[in-house]
């Protein structure tokens, strides 16, 4: 998600700043300069209270979504059934496996042919982002709680104002 502020902000400041450069040419007087650049400083702050209410709610979105997993894997855990309480590992071992496999026949296999490992090398491209999709929340979602916390912690000591 951070590629929607990086986005915005970067993006924001250019307009702004060619903005200036713009209305200097346009300006004759330095009145109309100075009443300009004045709008222009309004502006800025505008947009900038703008971009922090934005990353604001962005990491309120953010925080919900861990809510509502952690919440899922609590109710999996409550579960009876074994089955959705192993899933997720299984799915882990499971796509490892087949990488590890399909790496060591695309590389040390000299019975295959430029087809077969063709094939391979596509399946492999197919199962590659879901491996790293389930390792990101494996080893990934931990750490992101552990900065969820500490960042909220940090704001309640902070005054408001």
């Amino acid at each position: 998600m951070n590629w929607l502020k990086t986005l915005f902000s970067s993006g924001t400041a250019k307009v702004v700043d060619s903005l200036g450069g713009a209305l200097d040419e346009l300006f004759t007087s330095d009145d109309e300069r100075l009443a300009a650049q004045g709008q222009i400083e309004k502006t800025k702050l505008e947009i900038k209270r703008i971009m922090t209410e934005f990353e604001r709610e962005q990491l309120k979105h953010i925080e919900r979504v861990e809510t509502e997993l952690s919440n899922r894997h609590k109710e999996d855990m409550r579960s009876d059934s074994w089955l959705s309480k192993n899933i997720r590992p299984m799915t882990l071992i499971f796509l490892t496996l087949a990488m590890v496999i399909l790496a060591y026949m695309t590389t040390f296999d000299d019975t295959l042919t430029a087809e077969q490992i063709k094939v391979l090398t596509s399946w492999s491209d197919t199962l590659m982002p879901l491996l790293m999709m389930v390792y990101g929340f494996y080893f990934g979602s931990r750490g992101l709680e552990k900065i969820f916390k500490i960042r909220a912690e940090g704001e309640k000591g902070r005054p408001q104002g």
